[in-house]
């Protein structure tokens, strides 16, 4: 049960990654943002520090490099 629910969650943070920000379909908003911080986004830098605490090195562990280049480039915060 306690992995259908992590599959859930999954499911939720991929679906808003492509409905709210027009993401890959394949790719997490922690994937997306690691990607960010890794350019020098400062509000992804702090994003990443959010989530680490509560989850060691989560931006680094969720990225996927080959994923997400056909999300449009529009989604800035700068």
């Amino acid at each position: 049960m306690k992995r259908y629910f992590w599959n859930l969650l999954i499911w939720f943070d991929i679906g808003v990654n492509v409905w709210i920000f027009a993401g890959s379909p394949y790719e997490t908003i922690s994937s997306r943002v690691g990607k960010r911080r890794d350019q020098g986004d400062k509000w992804a830098c702090t994003f990443c520090k959010w989530l680490d605490k509560f989850d060691k090195r989560h931006c680094e562990s969720s990225l996927v490099p080959d994923i997400g280049e056909n999300a449009p480039n529009w989604w800035k915060f700068k």
